[in-house]
């Protein structure tokens, strides 16, 4: 299963891009959700990730990520503070975000 894939690494300003990640990124969650639900008997919040790039997104898909590392027993790191509009640290964001679906919680799935 890949959670992420190209559409991780996109031109937040860019709103097509933009759609197309929350979209790709909503399937990884849910799939996140109903594996850890089927593995582990954990229910994970599996709130739609829809909107803009704004302060209230970050929160929510925060809080998303501290509950799979509190289910997984790994840090949980905060995915809140970024500006997207610093095309250098949206690309940090994304990478990192990225690395953690890839590197945490598809080994805790496996």
């Amino acid at each position: 299963m890949q959670l992420l894939g190209p559409a991780s690494l996109f031109d937040p300003n860019d709103a097509q891009a933009w759609l197309h990640f929350l979209g790709d990124h909503e399937i990884a969650h849910g799939e996140i959700a109903a594996q850890a639900q089927a593995k582990y008997g954990v229910s994970l919040p599996n709130t739609p990730l829809d909107g803009a790039p704004n302060a209230d997104w970050l929160i929510e898909h925060n809080l998303i990520h501290q509950a799979i590392s509190e289910a997984a027993g790994f840090q949980s790191y905060d995915l809140s503070v970024v500006d997207f509009k610093n095309p250098e640290m949206a690309y940090s964001w994304l990478q990192y975000h990225a690395w953690l679906h890839d590197q945490d919680i598809l080994p805790w799935l496996a």
